[in-house]
């Protein structure tokens, strides 16, 4: 066999290989540097095949021409298809919220065994509070919890089975039900269940699960509103018939705040001076609760996301002003709702609410969006 007849079987041979491993398992299951090194078999089926074409100038032979123009064609059919699959698979690196770099995709309609995928979970947050170890709500409350994670399967479309677990006083991880959802370039996410507890306060555990990994806690606190006293009984009273499930803490808030709320929790937040310092009303003691809740529906009536809740100050900006003192929207709104329930209250950011903006205000802490 001369040798322009060798490098032309060589480059078809390199060409049918590199075909096969880009449409074989093999490419998919090999992360993004081993897949890389598999598409040089492309690329050297067509450096062999135009070195045949080279040395086949010197006693052409139709046998040769025919044999290496198909290794460089079949060579170039494996590389393109290669790179396809590259760009595709797991193995290239993702950047989620709360996630490391990693190979990341998401689905779930694969059906592949649970050993075939690994689950790697990471960082964990409370949506809308953001990484924490800890989160206060009420009786009956849930927020919602999500993690980063990354896997390896031996397919581009795997089934990613992650639950919710959780641990009560200290008892072993148990099961919620609650099956991880999952969205393409976004955290897990999962909503804990409604619990309550008949002590004055409960710390419930909670975390993401799979077959091969497990995320840091997450200890959601359950407080019983019906056990309170003092200003926090007073407050939960009058917040109870919109958010039933809010918790109430008297704090030292160490500003001008009568009261405050972090979106993502189920806690209204109420200084110490109020009632003491601050001779509120009655009336006034009202619509500071109120103003306080209307932030908790302004997160819980838009989906309790981040998405959902930049489309709530879009939606308070076209339909409320600012403040007297230059507040955004959306705690003038938060004083229209207050005013609109309890008409004999005071505007904590000043201003006049208009009747269109008492009706939004109302309609929000009845459950509605803006």
């Amino acid at each position: 066999m001369r040798r322009p007849w060798g490098l032309a079987l060589l480059s078809l041979l390199a060409g049918v290989a590199a075909i096969a491993v880009a449409l074989g398992p093999l490419l998919a299951s090999s992360g993004g540097v081993h897949g890389f090194a598999f598409s040089t078999i492309g690329v050297g089926a067509i450096l062999i095949g135009l070195n045949a074409l080279r040395r086949n100038r010197r006693a052409p032979s139709a046998g040769v021409l025919a044999t290496a123009v198909a290794g460089i064609g079949a060579g170039a059919i494996g590389s393109v298809a290669m790179l396809g699959m590259l760009v595709t698979s797991p193995g290239g690196p993702t950047l989620l919220p709360f996630a490391p770099a990693g190979p990341v995709v998401a689905g779930s309609t694969g059906q592949w065994a649970a050993s075939t995928t690994q689950v790697t979970l990471t960082s964990v947050a409370v949506v809308g509070v953001g990484p924490t170890k800890q989160v206060v709500v009420g009786n009956g409350g849930s927020v919602r919890l999500a993690a980063g994670y990354s896997f390896r399967s031996a397919t581009s479309n795997p089934q990613l089975d992650v639950r919710l677990e959780r641990r009560v006083a200290g008892g072993g991880w148990t099961a919620t039900g609650i099956e991880a959802t999952v969205a393409p370039n976004a955290p897990l996410t999962a909503a804990t269940p409604a619990y309550s507890t008949t002590l004055a306060t409960e710390a419930v555990q909670y975390r993401f699960a799979s077959g091969t990994s497990a995320s840091a806690p997450v200890s959601v606190v359950y407080e019983n509103q019906h056990l309170y006293t003092g200003m926090a009984a007073t407050i939960y009273a009058d917040a109870a018939p919109y958010c039933p499930n809010t918790a109430v803490e008297i704090a030292h808030l160490g500003g001008r705040e009568a009261g405050d709320y972090a979106p993502g929790a189920l806690l209204i937040r109420i200084s110490t001076a109020v009632g003491v310092r601050a001779n509120l009303t009655r009336a006034s003691q009202r619509a500071l609760a109120l103003h306080e809740c209307s932030h908790e529906r302004q997160w819980l009536n838009y989906g309790g996301s981040q998405e959902g809740y930049a489309q709530m100050k879009a939606a308070a900006a076209a339909d409320f002003t600012v403040g007297d003192n230059g507040a955004p929207p959306i705690e003038h709104a938060a004083d229209c709702g207050a005013m609109a329930l309890e008409p004999n209250g005071y505007l904590g950011y000043g201003g006049f609410c208009t009747r269109a903006e008492l009706n939004e205000g109302a309609r929000l802490l009845n459950g509605q969006e803006y």
